[in-house]
């Protein structure tokens, strides 16, 4: 008798599918909020949405033919272990070292301090 297939459960394929949604979901009602923020015009922000939604077809075209080849699961793992390794040298500047200060923690502490811009002091 043949072994039948395993298949995952359902919210990990619902949670991998909507993370593109809902990231976009989350991005496009703060983008006038970003423009106060980081005290710049909206189509530097715009530019930010634009270059996400370029990432996310580039993706598109790598990964499906990834996961053709070697399925989903591994395609998928290995994203999530790229992600998983990267992300804190994204988060802790480590990989851009022109950011922006206002990236790190400290320098957000300073702004919350003493206002985002020099106009704003409390």
């Amino acid at each position: 008798m043949p072994d039948k297939p395993i298949y995952p459960p359902i919210w990990i394929l619902i949670a991998a599918t909507a993370t593109g949604p809902l990231a976009l979901n989350i991005f496009v009602p703060s983008m006038p909020g970003l423009v106060r923020v980081f005290d710049t015009d909206y189509a530097t922000i715009q530019l930010t949405l634009t270059l996400y939604l370029v990432g996310v077809a580039l993706a598109q075209l790598a990964y499906g033919p990834l996961s053709d080849r070697f399925g989903r699961r591994p395609a998928l793992l290995w994203g999530l272990a790229i992600y998983a390794v990267r992300e804190p040298d994204v988060r802790h500047g480590l990989v851009d070292r022109s950011a922006d200060r206002r990236a790190h923690p400290a320098g957000c502490r300073r702004l919350r301090r003493h206002g985002s811009r020099p106009g704003d002091r409390a």
